[in-house]
């Protein structure tokens, strides 16, 4: 089936086409391809369906294409699914006009925890956004939800690489084919999938990143989750379309209190719900009904965002940086959790808090 609707899109079909084609003409889509069998137009209602009955020749080469794309999925490890398929997130499905193909890495939709949470934000946050993620991301993935948000830098890294941190799974979504994916964010990826998540995208390989797909990737970000977290934007900033976006789809949307020109208008228009402090998530859990038994300690939340902190820093130098700053010596070894337990150790020493050590490397991880 699959080999057949990414034909349909080679031959010019837009999504809501190929999206009727399989919620309504499912068992007719393989005899748009066969020679031996004459298709009427009206088989299809009124659809836009002339490209499908071009020349044979036109729809044996959409179908060879298509078996060339699989082949090289294949190749980067990219699995592919249509809507409807067994594979194709449940969630995903409810939105309008969701993307009719998608790609993606890494463990299946239904393996992980249907108790979706979006977490989206500026590519250069302030660091209250750093600090309000982390405080968040692992409760929530301590509490068995599953977080997701873009395969970008700032705030969209931070909040996945904490809930791994704390042992959760996340979904990364991309802007671009997942051939595409730059460096060093093609590092972060393969962790991800180490860790037992997935990165997906609407678009096929060879698709580079531009606006409009931004754009589309904080769309299927906001189609996947349950509740819709923005953490920093401003007010111009292409995010406010995701709270409505989010808004349209019926689904909550949180952020934290006296954040950014954009989330406070979101709060004051009604769009979004405060999390005041930073803190107060008690509706998000009325929504998502997770686990409080295997909440984090206050101080184990502190050492988790070291951790989270070490594993962001771009380099070598920007830890060396940190340290130099500090006045502590810099840490052996390659390991985060060790090297954030040895910071912390050092810092005390000199008599620095671990809010001292925070500030800083949030610093050099933002530069």
């Amino acid at each position: 089936m699959i080999r057949y609707i990414i034909a349909c899109s080679l031959l010019g079909l837009k999504n809501a086409e190929l999206l009727d084609l399989l919620r309504n003409h499912k068992d007719k889509i393989s005899s748009i391809f066969d020679d031996t069998i004459q298709i009427q137009t009206n088989e299809f209602g009124n659809m836009r369906y002339n490209a499908l009955l071009g020349g044979a020749e036109e729809r044996e080469r959409a179908l060879d294409s298509a078996e060339e794309l699989l082949i090289q999925n294949d190749e980067f490890g990219i699995k592919t699914t249509c809507y409807g398929e067994e594979n194709y997130p449940e969630q995903l499905m409810q939105i309008d006009n969701p993307p009719a193909i998608i790609y993606y890495r890494g463990a299946e939709f239904y393996d992980l925890s249907e108790k979706t949470i979006a977490c989206l934000g500026t590519e250069k946050p302030k660091v209250t956004a750093y600090n309000a993620v982390n405080y968040l991301m692992p409760q929530w993935a301590r509490g068995g939800c599953t977080i997701i948000s873009g395969l970008e830098k700032g705030v969209d890294q931070i909040a996945l690489q904490s809930a791994m941190t704390a042992g959760g799974k996340v979904i990364a979504v991309a802007a671009c084919g997942l051939d595409r994916i730059e460096k060093p964010l093609d590092r972060f990826a393969e962790r991800i999938l180490e860790s037992g998540g997935i990165i997906v995208s609407e678009n096929a390989i060879g698709v580079n990143r531009d606006r409009y797909s931004v754009n589309g990737r904080n769309r299927l970000a906001v189609g996947l989750s349950k509740v819709v977290t923005i953490m920093e934007c401003e007010a111009e900033d292409d995010l406010m379309q995701s709270a409505l976006i989010a808004g349209r789809q019926g689904k909550s949307v949180f952020c934290p209190a006296g954040g950014s020109t954009g989330t406070e208008r979101l709060i004051s228009e009604g769009t979004a719900i405060a999390i005041k402090g930073g803190k107060d998530t008690a509706q998000i859990r009325n929504i998502l009904v997770y686990d409080e038994t295997r909440q984090p300690s206050a101080g184990e939340i502190k050492v988790m965002y070291m951790i989270t902190l070490v594993r962001l820093l771009k380099n070598v130098k920007a830890l060396k940086d940190t340290c130099a700053e500090l006045g502590i010596p810099y840490p052996d070894g390659r390991d985060a959790k060790l090297i954030a337990e040895q910071l912390d150790s050092e810092c005390r020493k000199k008599g620095l808090t671990q809010n001292d050590l925070t500030q800083t490397l949030v610093r050099h991880v933002i530069e």
